[in-house]
């Protein structure tokens, strides 16, 4: 893993890099935030590049990890600055890393992004929504767990922002009984759903799964003991806050789907952008997420099929189901056969 760290008239960018290469560069999201040190910012661009490495390497997407951290204190000053010098840094770069969304940056920020370098993957020629893809993943997932009926499942869907909103609405529309929280409360007021964001202590709240589409560190050791689910699934990047969550999870017997497998929608976009733009562009954007469900719903099972059968520790099923996936066609690639058999 190599970070390249330039700082610019009140900001720090980081770019994470995972060994890229011309013919498989690395990839991911552009991410602006306040961060309270240097240090914790570094920490957070290695740590998402790292997640990205599993996320491609799990679905073959023919990319490595990567990510972009900027750290500056006003998150919206500047930003056609910011874009125009994260630009060159990309141009410097020559290939090796291609960006998207994140955090505090919009489909606006690429189209501007565009007019100064051409390595950018965010859908922006398509009708496709990769934030939509990313909730369809995490349905996927929890059909992957559940199979298709969900009728009498609850589920605490954490965070109504543009994937949760999603994921809660297409949860409740298969049948399951949907919880919804969110820091700003109103926001979790959805159709059909119940709002429990005035719940201080939400995770005493029983359910058959806990869907994080909010914060990284979401789920302390503190909160994992509380706990009072089956499952934990969603989209949230880094949502344990530390190593040892997993192991109070696993004592307590909940499973907990890592989010390199469930929350993986955008960079299965990204693969199809990259390697079928054509089909990319052109198609019923419908047709993409039912290609990303159902992907996501099949390597969920073998997860969970792996983690059952075996005596493997998660990080052992995971290379294992990257060495799977090494042998199959990248996954962008393999959009023009669903095409025809769909």
């Amino acid at each position: 893993m190599k970070i390249i760290q330039k700082d610019r008239d009140g900001l720090q960018c980081f770019i994470g890099l995972d060994r890229p290469t011309l013919s498989q560069p690395s990839n991911g999201g552009l991410r602006v935030k306040t961060y309270k040190s240097q240090t914790l910012a570094w920490e957070d661009c290695r740590n998402l590049s790292l997640v990205m490495t599993h996320k491609h390497r799990l679905y073959n997407t023919g990319f490595s990890g990567g990510k972009i951290v900027v750290a500056m204190a006003d998150c919206q000053a500047c930003k056609k600055d910011l874009l125009s010098f994260i630009g060159s840094m990309l141009n410097e770069l020559n290939g090796l890393m291609y960006t998207g969304c994140d955090l505090n940056t919009s489909l606006e920020d690429m189209e501007y992004l565009r007019n100064h370098c051409p390595y950018i993957l965010a859908s922006l020629d398509s009708k496709v929504d990769p934030s939509i893809a990313t909730a369809y993943g995490v349905v996927g997932s929890i059909q992957g767990i559940f199979g298709k009926n969900l009728d009498g499942l609850v589920f605490l869907v954490h965070g109504s922002g543009k994937v949760g909103k999603a994921t809660a609405l297409a949860l409740q529309k298969l049948g399951a009984s949907i919880m919804t929280y969110d820091i700003v409360p109103q926001r979790a007021d959805l159709p059909n759903c119940k709002n429990v964001s005035q719940e201080q202590n939400w995770w005493n709240i029983p359910c058959d799964a806990l869907v994080p589409c909010s914060i990284s560190g979401l789920i302390t050791p503190v909160i994992a003991d509380s706990l009072q689910c089956q499952y934990i699934v969603g989209s949230a990047n880094v949502p344990l806050s530390e190593p040892s969550v997993l192991d109070i999870l696993q004592a307590k017997s909940i499973t907990f789907i890592p989010e390199s497998i469930s929350s993986a929608g955008a960079v299965i976009c990204d693969s199809i952008e990259f390697y079928a733009p054509s089909i990319f562009k052109q198609v019923d954007p419908r047709y993409i997420y039912a290609f990303v469900q159902g992907v996501i719903e099949q390597k969920v099972k073998l997860f969970l099929a792996e983690l059952t059968n075996s005596e493997e520790s998660y990080e052992q099923v995971i290379s294992t189901l990257i060495s799977a996936a090494d042998k199959q066609p990248r996954v962008g690639c393999q959009m023009p056969d669903f095409l025809e058999k769909n």
